[in-house]
């Protein structure tokens, strides 16, 4: 786990407000189409044993698999543990992930994004969309990881 006590990652993840890009608008790559200069703030799903396109390392599955509510439940379990122990939230569609993560962990949530942190907006369907946010620039554009958007991941192209 990345975010074990202790413990540290290779790159900028978990370095908020530092770097900058020059992007204008929303934009989506799949793994192997990434920038080169998004490469040192993204958080690569494999690092903690979550393979595109198979079911291996995908220990918190929320739905069919290729839901965005997969991806952040088990990517979530991949990143987090305390005393070797992970947690695991699967309940919820995407608008509803990080209102379950404060219900059944504690806490609270914030509009603040941060590297590492689950995210849910209410996206362009009633079950809304959910991630986790990879990175956060100097000029507060963030960098997520996702799943189930468009035609990039998700349930049409299996987990990932």
């Amino acid at each position: 786990s990345l975010c074990e006590s202790g413990s540290y990652s290779k790159g900028a993840f978990g370095k908020d407000r530092t770097g900058k890009v020059n992007y204008t608008s929303y934009n989506a790559w799949r793994p192997e189409q990434l920038p080169a200069d998004l490469k040192p703030y993204a958080l690569d799903p494999r690092s903690v044993g979550l393979n595109y396109r198979q079911a291996v390392g995908w220990y918190a599955i929320a739905s069919t698999g290729g839901q965005c509510t997969d991806l952040s439940a088990s990517l979530m379990y991949a990143l987090w543990s305390k005393n070797g122990s992970h947690p695991t939230q699967k309940a919820g569609n995407g608008n509803m992930v990080v209102a379950n993560w404060v219900r059944t962990f504690g806490g609270s949530s914030d509009k603040s994004p941060t590297s590492g942190a689950v995210f849910s907006s209410s996206g362009t369907s009633p079950a809304g969309h959910t991630g986790v946010v990879s990175h956060v620039f100097e000029n507060g554009d963030i960098l997520i990881v996702e799943q189930n958007y468009s035609s990039y991941s998700g349930d049409d192209g299996g987990f990932g």
